[in-house]
C-alpha cells in the first residue's frame, strides 16, 4: 500500500510539475524512471502474493 501511495503521488508530481516543463532531457528522465520504478512494484507485490499469500490461501481451504 505504501509503495502504490508513492507511486501514484510521485505521477502525480510529475504530470502537474514536469510534464511541460521546457527541460525536455529532465522529463523524459523522470517519466522513464517512474516506468521502472511501478514495473518493480507490480513484479514485487505480485511475487509477494503469489509466494505468501496464495500458499496461506490453500492451507486454510477446508473443502476436502
Amino acid at each position: 500500500m505504501w509503495g502504490g501511495s508513492l507511486f501514484f503521488a510521485a505521477c502525480m508530481a510529475f504530470q502537474f510539475f514536469l510534464a511541460g516543463s521546457p527541460q525536455v532531457g529532465l522529463g523524459h528522465l523522470t517519466l522513464q524512471v517512474l516506468v521502472y520504478l511501478g514495473a518493480l512494484l507490480y513484479v514485487f507485490s505480485k511475487s509477494a502474493k503469489f509466494s505468501l499469500f496464495k500458499p496461506a490461501e490453500e492451507m486454510t481451504d477446508s473443502s476436502d
